[in-house]
């Protein structure tokens, strides 16, 4: 139902399926040819959970308890503002800080409803589906769905990952030691997650200032936070994501920087956005699609849209 909730829909601009890097949109291409250094520079008031396909993005604004979805082909004219969905409250298509959104392969979103305690599911068109989590979950706040339908979650306050069927049914799989001590494999304050391209799960423990991994069955592997000088690589890592070659990204909220590492954690290099633009302003959600990194900036109320090739070699 359409009720107690603000929704924009600007004319004019076709919908796509979203999802993340291994899903095809079978409606419309993205377009590599022409880079795009900003979006929504003049409509968020906080970016903080960013998802990419095609030609548009699905940006949460924490401060105004919404959903954005926004056309890259259309930045700085009325149209590049889409959608928007949401307006404090905690029923349904009511927000409080919604810190993250993916999108299944069926075009229907999934936002990350933190002060709730819940996911809503809606559709591509803004239309309430379903909600859940509010039994188990306590604040959750990173999502990662996977192409066959699996929704990861990551909760902050329980430290752990849980897993979703897309219809909001609890898996058996959970992710993580006990919670919130500095040991191999607990999380403290997890706030986000990424399915490797072999299964593995990758977890952003940003209370110890790592990356957890562990295997498909919850078996712990590893974990990582290291430069090419055995330093700390980074020191408030917040999201996390992952391109068509494995490789993995990590932003930083702290240094103000996005690292890459090869599936294995071994730092590659990293950027901080300097440029045209300016430098990262408090980095937090990011995203890959094709060559294309895209990063929210809570400080700049913006996605910025970077080319792999700014990435050292």
């Amino acid at each position: 139902m359409l009720t107690a909730f603000n929704l924009t829909l600007m004319l004019g601009c076709g919908d796509t399926k979203l999802g993340n890097w291994y899903i095809e949109d079978s409606e419309e291409e993205v377009v590599d040819d022409t880079e795009i250094e900003v979006v929504g520079q003049d409509i968020l008031n906080d970016a903080s959970g960013v998802a990419v396909y095609g030609s548009f993005l699905y940006v949460t604004d924490p401060n105004r308890d919404s959903l954005f979805k926004l056309d890259q082909g259309y930045v700085g004219t009325a149209d590049e503002q889409v959608l928007e969905v949401g307006v404090l409250g905690d029923g349904e298509l009511e927000f409080d800080s919604p810190a993250d959104v993916v999108v299944d392969s069926d075009g229907d979103i999934y936002v990350a409803d933190t002060g709730n305690a819940r996911i809503q599911k809606i559709s591509r068109d803004g239309i309430f589906i379903k909600e859940w989590g509010s039994d188990i979950l306590q604040a959750p706040v990173g999502l990662f769905m996977t192409a066959n339908g699996y929704l990861y979650v990551t909760d902050k306050n329980i430290g752990k990952v849980f897993k979703y069927s897309s219809e909001g049914i609890k898996e058996a799989e959970e992710y993580g030691l006990e919670p919130n001590t500095t040991a191999n494999g607990s999380l403290s304050t997890p706030t986000d997650v990424v399915v490797g391209i072999n299964g593995d799960i990758y977890i952003v423990n940003s209370g110890n200032d790592r990356i957890e991994v562990f295997g498909p069955d919850g078996t712990y592997k590893f974990n990582f936070n290291e430069d090419s000088l055995g330093d700390p690589a980074f020191l408030s890592p917040y999201s996390i994501a992952i391109d068509s070659s494995g490789r993995i990204y990590v932003s930083d909220i702290d240094h103000e920087e996005v690292l890459r590492f090869d599936s294995e954690g071994n730092y590659k290099s990293s950027i901080d956005g300097a440029g045209d633009t300016g430098l990262f302003n408090i980095p937090m959600g990011i995203d890959t699609s094709g060559t294309w990194l895209f990063v929210a900036e809570s400080g700049s109320k913006r996605v910025r849209k970077v080319p792999f090739s700014e990435f050292p070699q």
